[in-house]
């Protein structure tokens, strides 16, 4: 079976992204067109705008008995030597033009996207660019090219992101330049490719029309860390979403930064690693413990200190439940109840402190301590010892 080379890009309100970065990948083989591997299939993510957007321009026939500027592109590929059978599909289809969606959490109904406005509207949009490409790079005999040029800049981090978690060796992320000032939105009638049939352009700072082909247009290729095939065991059971796959594979690169054994001694109120004696007070002692007691049953992070706090006081009460009864002096009698999970910060700002003061060396474990949006002890269960 031959390789199916997919084109996805990122497109706002100006679709002219699109265009430029077909003619620049037509460009790489313009010694031998016949030979050039174009994309076979273009998916464009996009809000409704942007949507709009491509099928004004792009789409629709500027006048009538003329030509689409899409089909214009593709003819005038054509009569260079390409071969376009079979390529460049691209059309104003659920497959082809994929539109930004967020759910209602009331009501279970998705609405489109207009903008990227608010938080909940990033999340989805991570969602949906890592699910998207999922169902490409997860493929077998397929080939990715993704555009980041379009859209806002949140977008265009939010595919990086995704291309670096799923990408492959193979797949290409790109971004395309063009030169001024072609690239100004004010330029009527608008610029899309250097060869467009529309050649005489006019700007507000031009005395005189520019022509279309004199434009440079260049396509750069942005460098990305495919992270997947460090994590390749953990890919297929991660779960879809952006943030929960970005965080399992920041779980997994803090276990492979440590490998020296952590043991807790309640009756010192000190942690042990490696060689480094680490002395905690005996509220400090009770948080390590919940934090590495979890990490050795190997339970999921939570995603806040709220979510943790019920859990958190359970397992002091559980210590202190089980502290020696004929050993009044044990520390565990003294463990106390967080009224608030502000305290859990509070405590770990303490704690990552008194592991920097101890010793640069002890550095990796700090790192494995919780972070914003992680409520865990990152680190290997089998080298974790609590000891009574």
């Amino acid at each position: 079976m031959n390789e199916e080379h997919i084109l996805l890009s990122l497109c706002g309100t100006s679709p002219a992204v699109i265009t430029e970065t077909i003619w620049a990948l037509a460009q790489e083989h313009i010694e031998n067109p016949s030979s050039a591997d174009l994309p076979h299939r273009i998916v464009v993510l996009t809000t409704t705008l942007g949507a709009k957007s491509i099928r004004e321009q792009l789409l629709t026939c500027p006048q009538s008995g003329t030509e689409s500027i899409w089909s214009q592109l593709r003819n005038e590929l054509k009569q260079a030597g390409f071969n376009i059978k079979g390529r460049l599909v691209f059309g104003d289809t659920s497959e082809h033009l994929r539109v930004f969606s967020i759910p209602c959490p009331l009501t279970g109904l998705a609405s489109p996207l207009d903008d990227i406005r608010t938080a909940d509207d990033q999340t989805a949009t991570a969602d949906y660019l890592l699910e998207t490409l999922r169902s490409f790079t997860e493929t077998p005999n397929t080939k990715v090219t993704a555009s980041l040029a379009g859209g806002r800049k949140t977008m265009s981090s939010l595919l990086y992101g995704c291309m670096t978690l799923i990408g492959r060796r193979d797949d290409r992320l790109t971004h395309v330049l063009v030169s001024q000032p072609y690239d100004s939105p004010v330029i009527r009638p608008r610029f899309y490719y250097p060869q467009q049939q529309e050649q005489e352009l006019i700007t507000p700072n031009e005395l005189h029309p520019i022509l279309a082909q004199d434009a440079q247009v260049q396509l750069m290729d942005v460098p990305y860390v495919p992270v997947r095939y460090a994590f390749e065991k953990q890919l297929g059971d991660t779960p879809g979403g952006f943030h929960e796959l970005v965080a399992i594979y920041t779980g997994k690169a803090i276990l492979t930064d440590v490998d020296l054994p952590l043991s807790l001694n309640p009756i010192r109120s000190e942690v042990q690693y490696g060689t480094y004696t680490i002395k905690l007070s005996l509220r400090e002692f009770g948080l390590m413990h919940f934090l590495a007691f979890r990490a050795q049953q190997k339970l999921i992070a939570y995603p806040d200190y709220k979510s943790g706090i019920d859990d958190y006081n359970a397992h002091l009460k559980t210590l202190k439940d089980n502290a020696p009864q004929g050993n009044i002096a044990h520390p565990y009698h003294r463990l106390q109840a967080s009224e608030d999970h502000s305290d859990i910060r509070k405590i770990l700002n303490l704690i990552k402190d008194k592991i920097k003061q101890c010793s640069p060396g002890c550095s990796p474990l700090a790192r494995c301590l919780p972070e914003r949006g992680r409520l865990s002890l990152e680190y290997p269960a089998k080298l974790i010892t609590l000891n009574p």
